[in-house]
């Protein structure tokens, strides 16, 4: 055994864990597991809200935004290289 591991070994049960968030309590009920529960809005409409957004719209909203920030940044930097005389 190393000194490494001496020293490792002599400091590790006075060394205590310090952490801002506390281990998560169980609840009453038993052993559940705390990811499953009900998703009842995707449960009993299959999937499908009210707000449901079609697949050409959202594509087209998507490019256009797309496009837009680009055509934007484009121009600001043309803008920018013209008024400090670059061609």
């Amino acid at each position: 055994m190393n000194a490494v591991q001496k020293v490792t070994r002599a400091i590790a049960p006075q060394i205590r864990s310090r952490t801002f968030v506390r281990a998560t309590q169980p609840k009453m009920g038993g052993k559940q597991d705390p990811f499953e529960h009900p998703h009842l809005v995707w449960e009993n409409m299959s999937g499908v809200t009210p707000a449901h957004f079609p697949k050409g719209k959202t594509a087209a909203l998507l490019i256009g935004g797309v496009a837009f920030g680009y055509g934007i940044i484009m121009f600001s930097v043309h803008h920018q290289n013209t008024k400090h005389g670059f061609k």
